[in-house]
């Protein structure tokens, strides 16, 4: 991609607009740190918060942990979106109407 300019020597040359070795390195990056983020929410979650989750878990060897480890890293985000750990994991519950209950 590209089009011709006249360099200062007078000579045509193709000016690249779109460098897309940076592009991969912004790519590369982006990657890593989605990586990062999925490893550190894992770590969280299989320390912390995989009791809570699956009773049965609680006795599960580190074999368990190595075959789920991957899925966590990838799915991070439905993660931290569907448990909760951003607010401690509390169950998301209706906000009272203010009306007057009956006994």
């Amino acid at each position: 991609m590209g089009f011709p300019v006249t360099g200062a020597n007078g000579r045509r040359r193709l000016a690249v607009v779109w460098d897309a070795w940076e592009l991969a390195r912004g790519v590369v990056a982006a990657a890593a740190i989605y990586t990062a983020v999925g490893a550190a929410v894992a770590a969280h979650f299989v320390l912390v918060r995989l009791r809570r989750v699956d009773r049965a878990a609680e006795r599960a060897g580190v074999g368990f942990v190595l075959v789920i480890l991957p899925g966590l890293v990838a799915l991070w985000p439905w993660l931290v979106w569907s448990k909760g750990l951003r607010n401690g994991g509390a169950p998301r519950e209706a906000a009272p109407t203010g009306g007057t209950a009956q006994p």
